[in-house]
């Protein structure tokens, strides 16, 4: 390898080792939390100008403060760096990996057909085995976010309806995609909700390194 390559390599492995920090918005379902999230945005909310912003200015004042206030209450995880989340590897795993060393020492020993064969066979139910504990966790971990999503939903539509009623208006002209005046407060709160999920993951890309 030479000093251009050496450098490439130490750069991947810098942009690789990055970390992200995502907000345990989970932790919103706590009363003395989500009372905490309420109390911290509403303080914001007051006394904004936000009535002659354009929408724009409002779907970004609206995104910065909520995810601002979250941060705050609720910390956030680290995921990414040198540390990988390994909640798949379980003892089951542990053993078939040992197992294949094992086998693998012997193909190198012997250097034969029939250890090779069996050094194959191991090596490929290792790969099943972490495949089927991946799968698993992704979808333990889908079902999680789900729940916690329908949590969120109503916390914000509760901050939403306290924004309507104290600040008089702030929620201002708002319109679905079609550009149709939205009156009913469910139907304002998916609006934001809808556009603020969208900002949040903008929010988020951003602070994602790019591995590529």
């Amino acid at each position: 390898m030479n000093l251009k390559e050496a450098n490439i390599s130490k750069n991947i492995m810098k942009a690789t080792s990055k970390e992200k920090r995502t907000v345990r918005t989970h932790k919103l379902v706590n009363e003395e939390i989500r009372t905490n999230f309420t109390k911290l945005t509403e303080e914001k909310f007051k006394g904004m100008g936000v009535q002659q912003q354009t929408l724009e200015q409002r779907w970004k004042f609206f995104k910065d403060t909520t995810y601002d206030a979250a941060r705050k209450v609720c910390g956030f995880t680290r995921t990414g760096g040198s540390k990988k989340r390994t909640s798949w590897w379980s003892e089951e795993t542990k053993l078939a990996i040992k197992e294949k060393k094992k086998l693998r020492k012997a193909y190198l020993a012997n250097s034969i057909s029939q250890s090779y064969e069996m050094y194959k066979e191991g090596r490929k139910l290792v790969k099943d085995i972490v495949k089927k504990a991946r799968v698993k966790e992704w979808e333990q971990f889908g079902e999680k976010i789900e729940e916690n999503s329908k949590q969120n939903k109503k916390l914000f539509y509760g901050v939403l309806k306290r924004m309507r009623g104290k600040s008089g208006g702030f929620l201002g002209q708002i319109t679905n995609k079609n550009g149709e005046l939205l009156t009913e407060p469910a139907d304002i709160a998916d609006r934001w909700g809808e556009y603020f999920s969208e900002l949040l993951e903008a929010h988020e890309s951003e602070e994602t390194p790019n591995n590529h």
